[in-house]
């Protein structure tokens, strides 16, 4: 899963960098549980809808504007992640670190404990 996700990485920075003309948007909706070291990553504009991110280290990530709706973010430690625009609707939240988090216009209606 390591190799696989730096790929994924590796292809959102270059959507990112080509403002979706090239490269691909991160989309990790099929990706296995478990955890995932996502440290400081810049996931600007990702597609994490219904993902499993259960127990994920994206501390300090950058999340503006991405779509975790639905998202399981169960026990993720998201101190200091910017979430800023993110759209959180439904999200499993339980065990969550928000401290430090930039949540400014994200939106967290539903989101909560579980499912």
């Amino acid at each position: 899963m390591a190799d696989d996700l730096a790929a994924r990485l590796r292809a959102h920075a270059t959507w990112l960098a080509n403002q979706g003309a090239d490269g691909t948007r991160l989309d990790l909706a099929d990706a296995p549980p478990g955890a995932r070291d996502l440290r400081d990553a810049d996931l600007r504009g990702a597609d994490l809808t219904e993902a499993d991110l259960t127990d994920v280290d994206p501390r300090d990530a950058d999340l503006r504007d991405a779509d975790l709706h639905g998202a399981v973010l169960a026990g993720a430690d998201l101190r200091g992640a910017e979430l800023a625009g993110a759209d959180l609707r439904g999200a499993e939240l339980a065990g969550a670190d928000l401290r430090g988090a930039e949540l400014a216009g994200a939106d967290l209606a539903k989101a909560g404990q579980g499912r």
